[in-house]
Order: structure tokens, then C-alpha cells, then sequence
């Protein structure tokens, strides 16, 4: 029996994201945004091995920073895994492992942000479109009517060229992950200490995911007695 060890470590990365919006109602329109985004996070992992079989249990806390949000988005994620290492007969740094798993997602389920116009609607003109969106809003309650004239007007002021610089649109979502669990299966070859070659797939879920990557395990310094 192996015993257990706590492996623990940061996370910083960047990228970019996409939305497609369709939207019905009250007019017919569709839109896509790109921004950028940047994340950190930590997290540890907890491992022990039973002769062949291993166990590795992985926790971590990810903040993504979008740029049309106010404040970083946290997610906790969370995967168990159970594989079976396969060593080689001709050489004793190299082997073949497998593995199956769970893995849990959960997210920050309101984010507030705001968006410029322009980015919206590039192109975006009156006509019809301003006309279409008075005639729904007069079919709203009183309330509801008054804050939807309001934007309804800042959309006008943007398509006659008033100030669309400065024009925005404040947002809040309530989302959540539409399936927090589902199972994970992956292998990985070590052709020696330093070298490894993983891949990984989320299957049987409304999430799915793929991992490749190339590791190098940089040596550790010993003393000479």
C-alpha cells in the first residue's frame, strides 16, 4: 500500500470567449460576442496507491475575469479518479495507466456585467427595430413598460448617433451548470520519468470535455552522502 500524499498548486491561464445570442421576442435578432478572459485559481490533490491501483482525489477553486463583468466568476471543481497502472517488462520507468472517474462542477450562480452598444448592435440602425420594440413595450405592465421605454430609448439615442460611445447596457444572469456530474475516462503512457503523454474525455453527461497534453517531470536535486 502506497501511502497518501497532498499535491498542491496555482493556476493561471487566458483565452477568449464566445456567446451566440438568438433572440425571438419581441424582435427577431441574432448577435455574436467575443471577449477576453484571463484565470487563476488553486487547488490540491490527494493520492494513495494499493499495489497496481491508484486512487487520486482533485479539488480546486477557478476565478474566471471576463472582460464585460464586474467581478471574477468562482467555480469549484471537483474529480475522483481509480486507475490501474500497467508497468513495462523491459523497462522499468515505462508504463501504460488507465483510469475512470467522476467529475463535479459547480459555479457562482449570478453575475453582474455591462456591455457597450455598439458591441451589441454592430450596425444596429431605427427603422422598423425601434418601432417594433415601442409597440412591445406598450404591452407591458406599467412598471415594466417604464423600464423597458427607458432602454428602449438608449437604443434610439445610439441608432441616431447620440453619444453611442457612452451607451451601455447594465446586465444580471441567474445560471447554473446544467449537469453538474459526469464521468471521466483517460490513459496515460510514461516512456520514462521525465516524459508523459496524457489524454482524457468527459463522456455521459450534458457537459463533455478533452484533454491532451505532453508532460516533462523535471528532476529533483539530491544530495550525494
Amino acid at each position: 500500500m502506497g501511502f497518501p500524499f497532498l499535491n498542491v498548486y496555482g493556476m493561471f491561464g487566458g483565452g477568449t470567449t464566445q456567446t451566440d445570442i438568438t433572440l425571438i421576442q419581441p424582435v427577431g435578432f441574432q448577435t455574436s460576442q467575443h471577449f477576453n478572459a484571463k484565470s487563476f485559481g488553486f487547488g490540491g490533490t490527494l493520492t494513495g496507491a494499493w499495489g497496481p491501483l491508484w486512487a487520486a482525489w482533485d479539488n480546486n477553486f477557478n476565478f474566471v475575469d471576463v472582460d464585460v463583468i464586474v467581478e471574477p466568476i468562482p467555480a469549484y471543481n471537483s474529480s475522483l479518479r481509480i486507475g490501474h497502472t500497467l508497468p513495462s517488462l523491459k523497462n522499468p520507468q515505462r508504463n501504460m495507466s488507465v483510469w475512470a472517474g467522476v467529475f463535479y462542477q459547480t459555479i457562482q450562480s449570478d453575475t453582474e456585467g455591462s456591455i457597450l452598444i455598439e458591441e451589441i448592435f454592430p450596425g444596429f440602425g431605427s427603422g422598423n427595430f425601434i418601432s417594433t420594440l415601442n409597440e412591445w413595450a406598450d404591452t407591458l405592465p406599467p412598471a415594466q413598460r417604464l423600464v423597458a421605454k427607458q432602454i428602449i430609448g438608449r437604443l434610439e439615442d445610439f441608432a441616431n448617433g447620440i453619444d453611442p460611445s457612452e451607451t451601455s447596457i447594465d446586465y444580471k444572469l441567474d445560471k447554473e451548470v446544467s449537469a453538474r456530474f459526469n464521468m471521466i475516462l483517460g490513459t496515460q503512457y510514461q516512456h520514462n520519468k521525465n516524459w508523459m503523454l496524457r489524454t482524457e474525455v468527459g463522456v455521459f453527461g450534458k457537459r463533455s470535455q478533452f484533454l491532451l497534453n505532453l508532460n516533462y517531470r523535471f528532476a529533483g536535486i539530491h544530495k550525494k552522502q
